[in-house]
């Protein structure tokens, strides 16, 4: 049954997409107004998140941000499944990378690479860094619950032969690769909120206490894989830029949570440049410090 879900699932949305940019553009105007205005999908969320990020914006900018960001998102919707039909030629030219050579310096020396980055502008279309990076590229994902959601995000995110990985084999792979001296560039996504029983720290980040996923900087440490940010930027609708910056080419020496108040801090300063690029739908600050300490009678790090 899964499987028929699935391929009935896939067929819809690949003869769909079939359709020029233009036409889905079109198409996401009218789901915009529909997710907006009609349905208000976590209309509540999204403004709360961003009149505590923004304190000194007023009523109307936070407004302005707020459909800015929904018009993003529907954007992003059918960006994402387009994907299906963009040749590498295409999708480069639409998803460019600015200074993929910055990475031959780690590939050279058999160094493997660990990317950062959050939920900001367009990130699925990452997979198409195996088309100019000469690193092999692993993606670490979050299964979902939905199966043919997650079957087909898989299917995409592949497709250039980036190799996928759950969080909870993460080191166990990369310690693979590693042991078979393939360099590898690991995307990971690092701006979700952990799970209240994997909360160890909190960091300051857009006005707010917030508890961070730290697996990266462990992994980075004990395996000695260099640091980069990846940087999305939104040229016009439907046309990215991507850099990368790095972090640490010497994870070792960092100090505890170094790496990990960089990412931060970077993708503080992106989000505040294009703030409705950030996905604002996550309940990103659902775990406050201060009531779990309370809760369950323990104390957490806080790294100013």
């Amino acid at each position: 049954m899964q499987t028929f879900s699935f391929f009935l699932f896939y067929s819809v949305v690949w003869l769909f997409t079939l359709l020029p940019f233009r036409v889905l553009f079109f198409f996401s105007e009218l789901f915009y107004y529909f997710v907006f205005y009609i349905v208000g999908y976590r209309k509540k969320v999204v403004f709360e998140n961003l009149k505590n990020s923004f304190p000194e914006k007023t009523e109307e900018e936070i407004q302005e941000i707020a459909k800015k960001f929904y018009k993003h998102f529907c954007d992003l919707v059918f960006e994402t499944f387009k994907a299906i039909h963009l040749s590498p030629p295409a999708h480069l030219k639409r998803f460019e990378f600015v200074n993929p050579k910055m990475l031959d310096k780690y590939h050279k020396k058999g160094q493997s690479v660990i990317a950062v980055f959050g939920h900001y502008a367009n990130w699925e279309w990452m997979q198409a860094a195996p088309l100019v990076i000469p690193h092999q590229m692993v993606s670490v994902y979050k299964p979902q619950s939905n199966k043919s959601i997650d079957k087909l995000s898989n299917k995409l995110r592949s497709r250039y032969g980036n190799i996928m990985v759950s969080m909870k084999e993460t080191y166990r792979k990369l310690v693979e690769m590693d042991s078979k001296g393939i360099p590898v560039l690991s995307l990971f996504l690092s701006d979700q909120s952990p799970a209240r029983t994997e909360i160890q720290v909190y960091i300051p980040f857009l006005n707010h206490e917030t508890p961070v996923i730290i697996g990266f900087e462990k992994i980075a440490k004990k395996l000695n894989h260099a640091v980069v940010y990846v940087d999305i930027m939104k040229v016009k609708r439907g046309f990215y830029k991507v850099e990368f910056i790095e972090i640490s080419d010497n994870p070792a020496l960092e100090p505890e949570m170094g790496l990990v108040q960089k990412f931060m801090a970077i993708m503080e300063e992106k989000i505040r440049r294009n703030p409705e690029l950030w996905l604002w739908t996550h309940r990103r600050w659902k775990h406050k410090r201060e009531d779990l300490e309370k809760k369950f009678n323990q104390k957490f790090k806080v790294y100013a």
